[in-house]
């Protein structure tokens, strides 16, 4: 069984879901769950626990809800692989720039490995720079930078730049039943 914990409860679950269709067997069993809160949220709550164990945070939080999805479920090393995926939100009004980067590095020591504690992985500015791209397939994706002061307007940046109006043409929804395009405007 696998363990993926987004940020977000509706676009990382969908690219989740595009990354499912298109690479993963259909038997795989998989838990997804959606924290609804940021890293430097959950970097306090795993600091408060005192453990790095990632499903003892979620199993407390849902300590008493009938439909904890943790319930059956002793610790982290009941799944295979675990898998965090989270936004660096730089525009964290409480922390400094050196705080931020202090918490990601202890986050990023304790989530190094995914058959263990778990492996994070860092939406940089946010889970937006999957649309930061020209038409797709993009041959030049890897080479875009964005600076540290633009990213409090990054989801304009990234409107304005991408050949696309928006994530739904890149993602694919669990709900609808993809259609192949072959330009944006032809879905």
């Amino acid at each position: 069984m696998i363990l993926f914990v987004f940020e977000g409860a509706r676009r990382e679950p969908m690219l989740f879901e595009s990354i499912k269709y298109l690479f993963f067997e259909k038997e795989t069993d998989t838990i997804v769950y959606s924290f609804g809160n940021n890293i430097y949220n959950l970097y306090k709550q795993i600091m408060e626990l005192g453990t790095g164990d990632i499903v003892s945070l979620l199993r407390e939080i849902h300590r008493g809800n009938e439909e904890n999805p943790f319930k059956d479920i002793a610790s982290s090393s009941d799944f295979a692989e675990i898998y965090l995926f989270f936004d660096y939100d730089l525009q964290h009004k409480f922390l400094s720039l050196e705080e931020i980067n202090s918490r990601l590095k202890d986050m990023l020591e304790l989530f190094d490995d995914e058959t263990s504690n778990g492996k994070l992985y860092i939406n940089y500015p946010m889970i937006e720079s999957i649309r930061y791209t020209k038409e797709l397939p993009d041959r030049n994706y890897y080479q875009y930078t964005v600076k540290c002061a633009e990213c409090h307007d990054f989801k304009r940046l990234s409107c304005e730049f991408s050949h696309y109006d928006n994530l739904d043409y890149i993602l694919i929804d669990r709900h609808r039943t993809p259609k192949i395009c072959l330009n944006a405007k032809d879905c």
